[in-house]
């Protein structure tokens, strides 16, 4: 009973290790993204801000890209497939869209301050504070021209993605949540009360069924998996980007 008693001990410890290691590719689908666009803050970035295209399976930097001259509080990536778009929350701030291989401005909308973007259905969706003290949701399509606004009563969402006609947001406060708002009906509800375990959580992604944050732990962020329609935590893994990260991007 004593030998049982510590095989089951040590079987306990070697799950808890499996299930809080960086052995990230082996606890979901073996197809699931591991390739992503990282936005690093220049408030702290000891590579210097940019943006950083990350092999999360191999732990490796591909590709980094240089941010818009005069860009001064990057907050907000999305990818399309083709473009990333850009955004943040200086005094002067503009939504870019940029080619993805080369950073290059290929379009740019003035006056938008945003904390996150999301790109789905051939618009683009951007939280904004300059409409009144409350955020709201902005759709408008690659002209610019607004198609619609939500207002969400909420006074600061620090990112947003999309998944099924919903949009996925996150917000600052006594703990990190992650809420959902219904496009077709408007409703609202918290997904996940606590996503993160740090003292702050900037970067919020979903993807094929997966939501996804960037939690700031110490020295260490750590790319979180949760279900997107659960809520369920699956699982946790270091990466090797160093500095505030303030927004991720699937690379599919």
């Amino acid at each position: 009973m004593m030998v049982e008693g510590w095989f089951r001990l040590l079987l306990a410890l070697m799950v808890t290790v499996m299930v809080a290691g960086c052995d990230y590719s082996g606890r979901l689908d073996e197809d699931e993204l591991q390739i992503w666009y990282f936005l690093i803050h220049p408030t702290d970035a000891p590579d210097g801000p940019k943006i950083v295209q990350y092999n999360h399976t191999e732990n490796k930097i591909l590709d980094e890209l240089d941010l818009p001259e005069g860009m001064s509080s990057p907050h907000a990536l999305a990818f399309d497939g083709e473009h990333l778009w850009l955004g943040g929350m200086g005094s002067d701030e503009k939504l870019y869209c940029l080619e993805a291989g080369s950073g290059n401005i290929v379009q740019q909308f003035d006056n938008i301050r945003t904390e996150g973007i999301t790109v789905f259905g051939g618009s683009v969706w951007f939280s904004s504070s300059n409409h009144r003290s409350k955020e709201w949701l902005i759709n408008i399509n690659f002209d610019g021209d607004t198609l619609q606004q939500i207002e969400t009563n909420l006074l600061v969402i620090q990112d947003i993605a999309h998944f099924q006609d919903k949009i996925y947001y996150t917000v600052n406060g006594t703990n990190e949540p992650v809420g959902v708002i219904d496009l077709d009906t408007g409703a609202r509800e918290v997904l996940i009360a606590d996503a993160a375990l740090g003292s702050y959580m900037s970067a919020l992604s979903v993807h094929e069924g997966y939501l996804y944050v960037i939690d700031s732990r110490g020295d260490v962020n750590y790319l979180r998996a949760f279900d997107a329609a659960t809520g369920s935590f699956l699982q946790e893994a270091a990466t090797s980007i160093d500095g505030w990260i303030t927004a991720i991007a699937p690379s599919y």
